[in-house]
């Protein structure tokens, strides 16, 4: 991932270009990381669309089998590859790191014990897909308003 350019803005939900002024698009990679912070991202990447350079990576992964049973990888590494076949008009990527792990649990201790049962360590928390969706969707409504 690389810092997008002073200069560049990121698209708005309501194809609104934000921000107005270039001090304004310095300020946004910082504004946009705190936010994901907040919400209990570990990590909020920014990034361009071109994504050539890392093609060969993703394409020699998926050839290795490295993404297990997980079909949609390579179902979808067109889109993957290609942000603007899903988002026509999209020239910012920001993606958002979130551990499945949740830190409350112990796993340690749940495996030390033979009286209890194992359980994948993503399985201890919450539906990992329903609390990334929550998160996601509140990151972008702070996007959308700062758009407005």
């Amino acid at each position: 991932m690389h810092e997008e350019d002073s200069e560049t803005a990121a698209v708005g939900a309501a194809g609104r270009t934000l921000p107005a002024t270039a001090s304004e698009a310095a300020e946004l990679p910082r504004r946009i990381r705190a936010w994901g912070a907040e919400l209990g991202f570990a990590a909020i990447g920014i990034s361009g669309i071109d994504l050539a350079a890392a093609a060969p990576a993703l394409l020699r992964w998926l050839q290795l089998g490295r993404h297990g049973e997980m079909d949609y990888m390579a179902k979808h590494a067109p889109l993957r590859l290609a942000p603007q076949e899903l988002l026509p008009g999209v020239r910012t990527v920001i993606s958002a790191r979130l551990p499945y792990y949740p830190p409350a649990a112990d796993a340690e201790t749940v495996l030390a014990d033979d009286r209890l049962g194992y359980v994948s360590r993503y399985a201890l928390g919450r539906d990992y897909h329903r609390t990334v969706r929550g998160r996601l969707q509140k990151l972008a409504t702070r996007l959308q308003e700062a758009a407005a």
